[in-house]
């Protein structure tokens, strides 16, 4: 949610709609960048959430676009908005689209996190539609560690709320980072 971060989560502390095993499986969440952010364009990039080989998983793919809030590139940031589309193409047992793509497999993603109060902390708001494990809202505050390492921690809000049974808020808290592949490969500079 922070720099380098991204504007999704894995969680285990809550029952799926589809089993209630709390932490049913192993699911990847992996975002690729496509187009890194100009003076008038956003980054753009693809990604995979909730993706199991083994059990009954979303495996959502998504496309976003991130724009830092500027009137320059050397300008004030009033932070950044993050805008996406997704689609479930795994279980339907456990994916439900809400508005406006009700009963579809799809869902709106949107985020938006605030400028960083002196260079490290900051606050999130991250909204992913549909009906899941993983659709929610939530809020947070960021903390960032290194410029690619953000520790943050928040409130989630369950979007379905039409039977209290299944209605699940709850708090958060991760630690996430970055690399460049790029880099990985660059011979040590003496």
């Amino acid at each position: 949610m922070a720099r380098g971060a991204t504007c999704s989560r894995r969680r285990c502390e809550r029952p799926s709609r589809a089993t209630s095993d709390a932490c049913r499986s192993f699911a990847l969440v992996n975002k690729l960048g496509l187009v890194t952010e100009g003076t008038y364009s956003p980054s753009v990039a693809v990604g995979v959430m909730e993706l199991s080989p083994g059990l009954p998983s979303m495996n959502y793919v998504y496309a976003s676009a991130t724009k830092t809030l500027r009137a320059s590139s050397d300008a004030f940031s009033y932070g950044r908005i993050t805008l996406g589309y997704g689609v479930d193409t795994g279980s339907r047992a456990v994916f439900m689209g809400t508005t406006p793509f009700q009963n579809t497999r799809s869902a709106l993603m949107a985020c938006y996190e605030s400028p960083q109060l002196l260079d490290r902390i900051g606050l999130a708001i991250d909204y992913l539609g549909g009906a899941s494990e993983i659709s929610d809202t939530y809020v947070g505050v960021t903390f960032a560690l290194t410029p690619v390492t953000t520790l943050a921690a928040g409130a989630f809000f369950d979007n379905d709320r039409s039977a209290a049974a299944t209605t699940y808020d709850g708090f958060f808290a991760y630690l996430s980072t970055g690399f460049n592949v790029t880099k990985l490969f660059d011979k040590p500079t003496p």
